[in-house]
This record gives C-alpha cells, structure tokens and sequence, in this order.
C-alpha cells in the first residue's frame, strides 16, 4: 500500500543522536522502530488514494510555497494517544511560528486535498508503533527520563513530497519531489 505525505528530513548528526535514544524502546515493548534512514516530521498527510495526476498536481502547487529557511528545535519524547497507553512513542518538537507557517502554506495549496488529514497538526517525529509493552515500569520511566530531553536544533532548508511503500516485510520511503526554502 501506498501513502503520500509532506515531510521534512532530519540531518544526519539529529538522526544518530535521535535513533539511539529510539533503539531503547525494545528495552520495554515489542515494537516497530521507524529506520534510521526513514525518521521524518511530517507536514500533512495526503492518504493513499492519489491518482499519477494528482501527484503531478501536488508536485505542482508545492512549487508555489515561498517560505523562509528556520529552525527546528527537538525536545521531549511523549506517545499517543497517551503514555499509559502508547500505541506510538514520538520525539517533540517544539512550536514554531515558521513551521506553522509552513503548514498554512501547504494547506492552502492543497486545499482539495485538506480533508485527507483530519487530525490537528501536532508536530512530532514518529520513532516507534508499539505493537504491545511487556515492561509498563521501565516505560514509565523512559518517559519521564527524555520527558525534557533537548535532541537538539537543525535549520530546515528544504521540505519534501514523499511517498511511502509499505509491505508485509517493512516501510520504504520515496522522495518524489523536493522545495528550497528561501534565505
């Protein structure tokens, strides 16, 4: 099955830092680690129901985005729907009035495609989906161990139009199309 999203890539230096702390989560569930190479923070989430002209139409209107390069600050790590129920563990990312912006952006180049994402827009880095957690104490202090933890700061330069492929086997992604931001 096929998905496609707006994303933006984490650097290399933020990735191995990031994926460490990741890798501890087999400590106290039975768990999908999301790939090193695949860790992202999504922007908006367009489904898999996208024909090859509505790709080149998103390829398009994304081109239209003027938005100026920032930072990105990661700090935290928290779950959803909660932590005593954790069906996916995420590093935070803080608020950012460009990374709003950002999503404005794409919103409303978008806008047929808008209602493909009917969650908030909560800003995060998908580590982990837990499949089930055998060690409820040592979660619950992982928790409270990274609940502030500062991951680091990166400047985004570029977002991403990226498909994902997922398999009974794993989850590649495809970069399909890329955006410069501007100084």
């Amino acid at each position: 099955m096929n998905n496609y999203f707006i994303a933006i890539k984490l650097p290399s230096d933020i990735v191995a830092s990031v994926f460490s702390v990741g890798a501890q989560i087999n400590e106290f569930s039975k768990s999908t680690i999301v790939s090193y190479e695949n860790l992202h923070i999504s922007l908006k989430f367009l489904g898999g129901a996208l024909s090859d002209r509505q790709v080149e139409e998103v390829k398009s209107a994304l081109q239209s985005i003027k938005s100026k390069i920032f930072l990105i600050q990661l700090r935290g790590i928290g779950a959803f729907p909660s932590q005593q129920f954790a069906r996916v563990i995420w590093l935070g990312v803080e608020e950012s009035k460009p990374l709003f912006g950002l999503r404005k952006q794409i919103d409303a180049v978008l806008p047929p495609l808008s209602q493909a994402d009917v969650h908030n827009f909560v800003p995060h880095l998908t580590l982990s989906r837990i499949i089930s957690v055998f060690d409820k104490l040592k979660m619950a202090r992982f928790f409270k161990l990274y609940k502030k933890t500062d991951f680091g700061v990166f400047e985004v330069k570029e977002f991403y139009f990226m498909m994902s492929k997922t398999s009974k086997i794993r989850t590649t992604y495809e970069v399909l199309a890329s955006y410069s931001l501007v100084n």
